[in-house]
């Protein structure tokens, strides 16, 4: 499918399954915005599953470039260039995300599990701090310690 016949069919695509919030709304005051657009993109994921990695990422490319201030699809960017081996970058986008939506428990533990993925001495503690901050934001959510007690085993 062409780019141009891929923004038409994004723009198209009914409002049903893809949301921050699962109720189609952003929430007041959100740091990265979740555009009409956003709501549209079908599920993003879909392709990679099917192994379909290129296709994958020229959707995710398409949809940044559509609604770049997406905190969903910058979020689907990074995760993707983490799976695709690409650490560096995805961890730098994980970063902003992290920094921009500093009230929000899942962005610190994604990036926490990025710096993870890349398992250097300065990543894990850095994971651990992210985990720790992402612990205090939701304190019922034990994954987060038990992800930060996997960082401490990797540091040895």
């Amino acid at each position: 499918m062409s780019d141009r016949r891929l923004e038409g069919a994004m723009r198209r695509a009914p409002q049903a399954g893809v949301c921050a919030h699962g109720d189609g709304a952003p929430e007041a005051g959100e740091g990265l915005r979740e555009g009409r657009l956003t709501r549209r993109v079908p599920a993003l994921p879909a392709a990679g599953a099917r192994g379909e990695h290129a296709e994958a990422e020229r959707v995710l490319e398409t949809a940044r470039r559509l609604d770049p201030d997406s905190g969903l699809v910058a979020d689907a960017y990074a995760a993707m260039l983490c799976d695709r081996g690409r650490l560096d970058e995805g961890i730098a986008l994980y970063e902003r995300i992290a920094s921009v939506e500093s009230h929000d428990a899942v962005p610190q533990g994604n990036c926490a599990r990025a710096h993870q993925m890349r398992g250097t001495l300065a990543d894990i503690v850095r994971s651990l701090e992210l985990y720790d901050r992402a612990t205090a934001l939701d304190p019922t959510n034990g994954s987060y310690v038990c992800m930060a007690g996997v960082s401490l085993l990797r540091q040895g």
